[in-house]
């Protein structure tokens, strides 16, 4: 089964209930043809040339660039899409604390076809902020623009509807829930695909579970879209249900009743600094262990631990703020060396749990304590960072 939109109701009271909206022909042919000609620009791959329906994974690559192209920054231009946006946000004063900030804050979504898969039925599904704090309110609402006709299995985004309001019931109760650690138990209504013809959109609140699938349709016709971030000058600090003004975006935020919370913003930067300051190269007094920590392009905080030859990557890495810990592997001769002392023997293998706490005292250190999980004492590592690391990564780990 799938989620059927009911025709009835209008867009912003079904963007209001279910968390998300889909309007058709919202853009003109005109700007969706000149726009799929810019996309070529900034793709990666031999195919970029050829016919669209001839795109595949093999010669064109998948991708999601946050780009600023003259012609494709219009698109906040365009009439309806700027009625969207003044409607959500209830003034059509750009700069307005409550209206949209005027960044044109996008990205390219690209989906080629690919042979190696067959159509699959929706499963799991994200929040975008992994491995970050989810903003209880934030400051933003998705508009997805479709260039070109998508059908089902198409590359084409699924969303939850109705998730947004369970999603920020688990935040409401504890603000440092994070995506996916406080998810484990979470439980999937039926979905819906935006299977779209070109100039159609989808609006989508943060707070959304949703998913892109793999584009295996009968045609094999790829996914080409804008994903617009639609922003708003201000983080929102407060809703109520009750507030005869409230907009349709603001009013998205009020299914689990009036809720204020004037640190949304500065406790989400907060977290986000605490994240970065992490980042870099940190290497023990004598030299043998170093953790690379940065933030993968998933959003989430990783370490990969090298001691002499041996490398690995974090399991399961969470970051509280200050503290980050993840599983890793110990063999017999680091425990040897001092790492554990369990009594495991030369070659074997066992986990510990690990923890990097950044110093108060000294941004430049980091203290490293590996508990391992059967046997053996806490070793503590002093590291001191020896080479900083300023952007995501999202090449080699």
């Amino acid at each position: 089964m799938t989620f059927v939109i009911d025709p009835e109701m209008h867009w912003a009271d079904h963007f209001v209930k279910y968390g998300f909206a889909v309007l058709r022909n919202q853009v003109s042919q005109e700007f969706t043809e000149k726009a799929l000609e810019r996309v070529r620009l900034h793709v990666e791959g031999e195919g970029k040339d050829l016919p669209f329906d001839e795109w595949t994974v093999k010669n064109v690559g998948k991708s999601a660039h946050v780009v600023r192209d003259s012609f494709l920054d219009t698109i906040f231009d365009q009439p309806n899409i700027r009625h969207i946006i003044n409607t959500m946000y209830g003034t059509a004063e750009v700069g307005a604390p409550d209206g949209w900030s005027g960044n044109p804050n996008y990205q390219i979504f690209v989906a080629p076809f690919d042979p190696d898969h067959k159509p699959q039925p929706f499963h799991g599904g994200h929040i975008d902020f992994g491995g970050n704090l989810i903003p209880i309110f934030g400051n933003a609402f998705v508009i997805q623009v479709a260039l070109r006709d998508t059908e089902p299995f198409g590359g084409n985004i699924t969303v939850i509807p109705g998730s947004h309001k369970l999603v920020q019931q688990r935040a409401m109760v504890d603000p440092y829930t994070q995506y996916p650690y406080d998810f484990d138990d979470f439980e999937f209504e039926e979905p819906y695909e935006f299977v779209a013809k070109a100039g159609d959109v989808l609006l989508m609140q943060h707070l959304m579970f949703h998913s892109g699938n793999r584009c295996a349709g009968a045609t094999h016709r790829p996914r080409i879209a804008l994903h617009l971030q639609a922003e708003r000058t201000n983080f929102l600090t407060s809703a109520d249900p009750d507030d005869p003004n409230i907009c349709p975006w603001a009013k998205s935020f009020t299914l689990n009743g009036k809720y204020d919370d004037p640190n949304d913003q500065q406790r989400y930067l907060d977290f986000c600094e605490s994240k970065k300051a992490m980042w870099g190269y940190w290497t023990s007094e004598d030299g043998q262990t170093e953790y690379k920590v940065y933030t993968w392009a998933d959003g989430a905080l990783r370490a990969t631990i090298r001691r002499g030859d041996a490398k690995q990557i974090s399991i399961g890495a969470r970051f509280d703020g200050r503290r980050m810990t993840f599983q890793q592997s110990l063999d017999a001769p680091a425990q040897q060396n001092g790492a554990s002392g369990n009594g495991s023997a030369p070659g074997e293998r066992s986990q510990a749990r690990t923890t990097l706490e950044h110093s108060l005292a000294d941004p430049e250190r980091m203290v490293c304590t590996i508990q391992p999980e059967v046997g053996g004492e806490p070793v503590t590592i002093n590291l001191k960072r020896t080479q900083v690391i300023t952007t995501r990564l999202i090449g080699e780990q």
